[in-house]
C-alpha cells in the first residue's frame, strides 16, 4: 500500500511554512483577508494554502495574490510550500493578524531577515525548527513581539548584525543554553528592555565591536566567566540600568584589560561596581586606552 507523505506529515510537508492568522484583528486589510508581507529582495517560487481549501502558486514578490479573501471572518492556517525566502511585517500591515508560527520548514531561507516580525506583538513563541542557523542580518527581526522563549537550538551562530533583533521583547526571560553568538559584531540594543536575568555560559562575545545598549535595562545580575570583550570598540549604555555583581564585574573588567587594546572606548557598567583586582584593571584600562567608564564606581 502506498502512503501518501502530505497526509501523514511526511516528506514535504515537513518542509512547510505553516503560520496561524486570526483575519479579523487590526490590520491594513479587510476582516476577511489578510496579506502575506513580502520584500523585492526575497526570492519566492511557491505554493500557498490559505486554509479554506484554495491555494495559489505565486513566483513574484508583489503578485497580488498575496493578499486573499476568506469566505469568512476567522482563524485559518497558512502552509507554503517551496520557495518562500523572506517575509517582512516591518512593523506594519497586518502585523497584528500574524498569531503563531507552527512549522518553519524550508521557509525563511533567506539570509537576511530584517524587520521580519517587527512589530508582531501577538507572535509569543517560535517552533522548534526554527533555529536560524544560516541567518546573517537579523535586524529588527523580533524586535517588539511578545516572545516568552527562544527554540533550544537557536544559537544563531552565522548571526553577524543583531541590532535590535529582541529590543522590547519584554516577556523574554532567558535565551538557549548554548547562544553564543560567536560572530556576532553589532549587537547595538538587542536585548534593550528584555527580562534576561542571565546569559548562556559560552556567550563570550569574542568579535563584538559595537555594544551600544546591548541589556540595557535588562534584569542581568551575572556575566559568563569567560566574557572579555576584546574586540569592543562601543559599550556606550550597554549595561544601563543594570546591576553586575561584584565578583563578575571584576571579573570582566580583568578580560578587557588583558584581551583589549582598542583606544577611546566608551562603556556603561549600569550600577555594577568594581573592586580589587577588578577597579586595578579598570583604571589601567582608563589610563593606558583612553576609556571612558561609566558604573557604581568602586566598593
Amino acid at each position: 500500500m502506498l502512503i501518501d507523505p502530505f497526509k501523514f506529515g511526511g516528506g514535504a510537508d515537513l518542509d512547510a511554512f505553516k503560520t496561524s492568522w486570526q483575519t479579523d484583528n487590526v490590520g491594513t486589510s479587510t476582516d476577511s483577508q489578510i496579506t502575506i508581507p513580502t520584500k523585492s529582495d526575497g526570492t519566492y517560487t511557491c505554493n500557498v494554502d490559505w486554509g479554506d481549501g484554495s491555494n495559489d502558486d505565486i513566483t513574484t514578490y508583489n503578485d497580488p495574490a498575496w493578499t486573499h479573501t476568506y469566505p469568512s471572518p476567522g482563524a485559518y492556517t497558512v502552509t507554503i510550500t517551496g520557495v518562500f525566502s523572506r517575509i517582512y511585517f516591518n512593523n506594519g500591515g497586518d502585523k497584528l493578524k500574524l498569531t503563531g508560527i507552527s512549522q518553519l520548514g524550508t521557509g525563511l531561507s533567506g539570509t537576511d531577515q530584517s524587520n521580519a516580525f517587527m512589530g508582531c506583538t501577538n507572535l509569543t513563541s517560535l517552533p522548534d525548527d526554527m533555529t536560524l542557523d544560516h541567518l546573517i542580518l537579523g535586524r529588527a527581526m523580533f524586535r517588539s513581539t511578545s516572545l516568552t522563549s527562544l527554540p533550544s537550538g537557536m544559537v544563531l551562530g552565522s548571526l553577524t548584525d543583531g541590532w535590535t533583533m529582541f529590543y522590547l521583547t519584554n516577556p523574554l526571560a532567558s535565551l538557549p543554553d548554548d547562544m553564543t553568538l560567536a560572530s556576532l559584531t553589532d549587537g547595538s540594543y538587542m536585548f534593550y528592555g528584555t527580562s534576561l536575568t542571565s546569559l548562556p555560559s559560552g556567550m563570550v562575545l569574542g568579535s563584538l565591536t559595537d555594544g551600544r545598549a546591548m541589556f540595557y535595562g535588562t534584569s542581568l545580575t551575572s556575566l559568563p566567566s569567560g566574557m572579555v570583550l576584546g574586540a569592543l570598540t562601543d559599550g556606550s549604555n550597554m549595561f544601563l540600568n543594570v546591576t553586575i555583581n561584584t565578583t563578575d564585574y571584576n571579573n570582566l573588567w580583568v578580560n578587557i584589560e588583558a584581551n583589549n587594546s582598542n583606544s577611546s572606548v566608551p562603556f556603561h557598567g549600569g550600577n555594577s561596581k568594581t573592586s580589587g583586582a577588578g577597579t586595578t584593571a579598570k583604571a589601567a584600562q582608563v589610563a593606558d586606552h583612553t576609556w571612558t567608564v561609566t558604573d557604581g564606581g568602586e566598593i
